[in-house]
């Protein structure tokens, strides 16, 4: 027999794992969007699949050392905070998938965070790195 506490456990570490896979199709997908809409220079298509290994590799460590642990313990409004800022900080080299695996990570970790200006703030700098992402995979 299972129980509500049982429940809401198996719950959760499912949500980590369907964020993840959500991050790692966003980030390819913008990365397929970036390589092949527009301009084909070869050399980019040529590294198309080291690139979505590299997102692979990027969105497993992310969602498992960061996201993982925090969805089964509770997450703090700091690490909301940091992955938003970090998420926004790599818009920079929107290229690598930073704002697109980073950004889903904090908005990932917003239901299991207390609710705090921290918070609110990593979910903002998420949601703008990860606009920001989709517009500079088809401008840039």
């Amino acid at each position: 027999m299972r129980t509500a506490t049982g429940d809401r456990i198996a719950s959760r570490s499912k949500d980590w794992l369907t964020y993840g896979v959500l991050a790692f199709a966003v980030a390819t997908a913008l990365s397929a969007i970036g390589v092949f809409v527009g301009e084909h220079k070869q050399d980019q298509i040529d590294a198309f699949p080291v690139l979505v290994v590299y997102l692979a590799i990027l969105t497993g460590l992310v969602f498992t050392l960061a996201v993982r642990p925090a969805t089964e313990r509770g997450s703090s409004s700091r690490r909301v905070a940091v992955l938003g800022g970090l998420a926004f900080v790599g818009l920079i080299i929107f290229w690598a998938g930073l704002p697109a695996v980073l950004g889903t990570a904090a908005l990932a970790l917003r239901p299991h965070a207390p609710s705090s200006s921290a918070t609110r703030v990593g979910i903002a700098l998420a949601c703008v790195a990860l606009v920001g992402n989709v517009v500079a995979a088809f401008v840039g």
